[in-house]
C-alpha cells in the first residue's frame, strides 16, 4: 500500500511540473517572439545605418582608383534594388507583427525629393506588412536630391545595379563616376554607385 501512495504521489507530482511547464510556455512565447523581433529590427535598423554611411563615404571617394566596399547582413532578409526609385529594399520575416499605416522615415523628418544641402542624401524608411500569416519587417534606403542654392548645384548619389540586383547575404559598393550637366540654371552633380547584392 506505501508503494502505491508513493507512486500515486510520483505521477501527481509529474502532472503538475508538466503542467507548469506548459502553462509557462505559451505565456512565455509570445514574450521571447516579441524581444526577438524587436532585437532583429534593432539590428536590421543599425544595420541600414550602417549601409547609408558605407554607400555616401564610397560616393565621397576622392581615390583616383575609385573606392568599394562591402557589408555583409547581419540579420536574415532579402534586399534588393529598385534602380527606378533610386532605392535599396530590405525585407525580413519577423514572427510577431509590427504593423504601419505606410512608411515611417526614421533618420530625418525632411522627406523631400529635393532638399537643402547639408541633410541627409538617403533617407531610411521602415514598413511593417502582413503577407497572408506571415509578418515581415521592409526597409527602404532612398537616395534624393541635395541643393545649394548659393552655388546653384544640385548633388545626386544615383544607385546602379551591378550583376545582381538581389540577394540574402552581403551587398557590395563600388564608386563608378561622377558626372555633371546643366539642366533648368542648375549644375547636376551625380555620383554613380554600382550596387551588387550578393
Amino acid at each position: 500500500m506505501k508503494a502505491q501512495t508513493e507512486v500515486i504521489s510520483l505521477v501527481l507530482i509529474a502532472g503538475i511540473i508538466v503542467s507548469l511547464v506548459g502553462v509557462a510556455y505559451f505565456w512565455g512565447k509570445p514574450l521571447i517572439e516579441k524581444r526577438t523581433t524587436t532585437s532583429q529590427f534593432l539590428t536590421a535598423s543599425r544595420f541600414m545605418d550602417t549601409l547609408n554611411d558605407r554607400i555616401v563615404t564610397v560616393a565621397r571617394c576622392t581615390k583616383k582608383t575609385g573606392c568599394s566596399d562591402e557589408v555583409l547582413f547581419p540579420v536574415k532578409g532579402l534586399m534588393s534594388i529598385n534602380e527606378k526609385n533610386n532605392s535599396i529594399i530590405f525585407l525580413m520575416h519577423i514572427q510577431q507583427p509590427i504593423l504601419t499605416d505606410g512608411e515611417i522615415p526614421m533618420n530625418t523628418a525632411n522627406i523631400e525629393n529635393v532638399t537643402y544641402y547639408g541633410e541627409v542624401p538617403g533617407v531610411i524608411f521602415f514598413e511593417g506588412e502582413k503577407r497572408g500569416s506571415e509578418n515581415f519587417i521592409k526597409f527602404r534606403l532612398w537616395y534624393r536630391t541635395l541643393e545649394d542654392e548659393k552655388k546653384k548645384t544640385r548633388y545626386i548619389i544615383k544607385l546602379n545595379p551591378g550583376a545582381s540586383k538581389a540577394g540574402t547575404n552581403s551587398i557590395r559598393i563600388s564608386f563608378i563616376n561622377t558626372t555633371s550637366e546643366h539642366v533648368e540654371g542648375y549644375e547636376i552633380v551625380r555620383t554613380n554607385i554600382e550596387v551588387s547584392v550578393l
